[in-house]
């Protein structure tokens, strides 16, 4: 590693202060000194053989004590900027020039700032109490988890560091334009717009459609976090963004568990006022006992098992999100100690009774929701792949795991996924019919006299086919399968044009 004497050196250099040949020449004196393990005391000497004035010295100095900029290089040459960017000065100055509070936690604040090298929009979080150990490591702990999850519907991260002012660790994020799920859910139950392009609201059943998509890009963000062994344990609508665009990114991993760990930051008992019992707000995040957000969590998290925690716990979550986004409430609601009681038996009124909402709630996904949010972890999916299959399945029009059908229920979703397939089938019957018709008219008129022997010649053709059709579609050894029932129906499909 290069000792601070060769660091002032290579300074200096590029500031054009020491030429090349004087260069070589001083670092191998530094060389010689420091292998003698003595001080080379450089700037002193510097200055006293006039080589630097004290002017000088100090502009190195103070290059130093700067980190190199994109700006140092570019000199008067201007940077450019997107239409609807921000408008930031990009002189001297920190990297990050914060522009307003976003909001404002327990432990830090979120800041909107603009970074000054590539001149965009960021969200900064701060630490406001570096003397809280315990709080430094969670936030260094977030900073680096979240920023490993590189994942499109997860936040990005663009940097970990520590503030030259205060000395204050800060993370800066992208700055996602949108709103929480918790507001876009809170305007569908208020009978108000919600303000993005991405969720229409006009048609209720194309609204929930959306809503469901979003929900499909979440468990797409926590299959990738699973596969890197880490569960979030706090999944809800408030750390869910959707953006303007159709943007999903899932938010605030500070209550994070990662599997390979023995322990993770938010493993510690940390007592703060909203870790007291009481009629405190059930669907904010509590630290203390239980870490997480009662009306969210499983059973084995309301019960302090840390140990027992896995991706089934998350599974649960996502399921008590579809909860809210099929019925527009809470899965569980009351005063805080009510709300952790009914989480540890399991007690929730099914969504379709308990829905505020202006769309009826598929069965189906009713039943993804019962199969997730099960009491015990065995009874639920077992991965979050399983169950964005199953809600993928839905929005497909085939058969889910968590449902149960009937036979006529599988024909018609079978029907609805072949639709061209059966108005197809049906328009050949359609016209052979109408071209039967055609034909018996047109014979009538232009025969008359004949017309009783057409009519009984044709009559008996047609029962003569109808007959010898319905006994090759009641010897046919095609059986019905519910599970493909395809096969069943393109078999008998030529007879039912054949007998008419």
């Amino acid at each position: 590693m290069a000792s601070a004497a060769r660091r002032f050196l290579a300074r200096a250099h590029e500031l054009g202060l020491i030429p090349p040949d004087r260069l070589r020449e001083i670092d191998l004196w530094v060389e010689s000194v420091e292998g003698a393990g003595r001080d080379a005391a450089l700037v002193e000497t510097l200055v006293r053989r006039g080589i630097l004035t004290p002017a000088q010295v100090d502009a190195v100095e103070s290059s130093l004590g700067r980190a190199a900029s994109v700006r140092d290089l570019l000199g008067d040459e201007p940077g450019v900027m997107l239409r609807g960017g921000p408008r930031c000065d990009e002189g001297e100055g920190a990297k990050y020039d914060p522009v307003a509070v976003l909001g404002r936690g327990g432990m830090g604040e979120v800041w909107l700032a603009t970074d000054r090298e590539i001149l965009r929009e960021v969200a900064v979080k701060r630490l406001l109490d570096t003397e809280d150990r315990d709080a430094l490591v969670r936030f260094v702990f977030e900073g680096q988890v979240t920023g490993q999850l590189e994942h499109p519907n997860i936040v990005p991260v663009y940097e970990l560091g520590v503030s030259t002012g205060d000395g204050r660790p800060f993370l800066a994020m992208k700055r996602v334009r949108g709103k929480g799920l918790d507001q876009v859910l809170e305007a569908f139950r208020r009978g108000m717009p919600t303000g993005l392009e991405a969720v229409p609201d006009g048609d209720p059943e194309a609204s929930l459609s959306r809503l469901v998509g979003v929900f499909v890009k979440v468990c797409d963000a926590m299959a990738y976090a699973h596969s890197r062994g880490v569960i979030h344990r706090d999944l809800k609508p408030a750390n869910i963004m959707v953006g303007e665009f159709g943007e999903v990114h899932v938010m605030d991993w500070g209550l994070a568990k990662v599997l390979d760990r023995r322990e993770s930051p938010a493993d510690r008992s940390l007592r703060t006022g909203r870790g007291a019992a009481g009629p405190a707000d059930p669907i904010r995040t509590r630290e203390g006992d239980i870490t997480g957000t009662p009306a969210y969590m499983p059973p084995e998290q309301a019960r302090g098992e840390i140990a027992s925690l896995s991706e089934r716990s998350d599974v649960y979550s996502l399921g008590a999100v579809l909860y809210e986004i099929l019925s527009l409430r809470l899965p569980f609601e009351g005063r805080l100690d009510e709300v952790v009681l009914k989480v540890l038996r399991g007690a929730f009124v099914p969504p379709s009774r308990a829905s505020r909402a202006p769309w009826s709630i598929p069965r189906e996904l009713e039943a993804v929701v019962l199969k997730a949010m099960s009491a015990r972890p065995g009874d639920r999916y077992d991965s979050v792949l399983a169950l964005r299959d199953d809600v993928e399945r839905f929005l497909a029009g085939r058969t889910l795991a968590a449902a149960r059908y009937s036979p006529w229920q599988l024909v018609a979703k079978w029907t609805r996924r072949h639709r061209t397939a059966v108005l197809g089938g049906g328009a050949t019957v359609a016209a052979a019919v109408a071209g039967l018709v055609g034909i018996l008219l047109a014979a009538s008129a232009a025969r008359r006299s004949e017309s009783e022997r057409i009519h009984d010649a044709r009559v008996a053709v047609a029962l003569e086919r109808f007959d010898r059709s319905e006994g090759a579609w009641r010897s046919s050894t095609v059986p019905f399968n519910p599970a493909s029932p395809q096969e069943f129906f393109l078999d008998r499909l030529p007879l039912a044009v054949e007998m008419g």
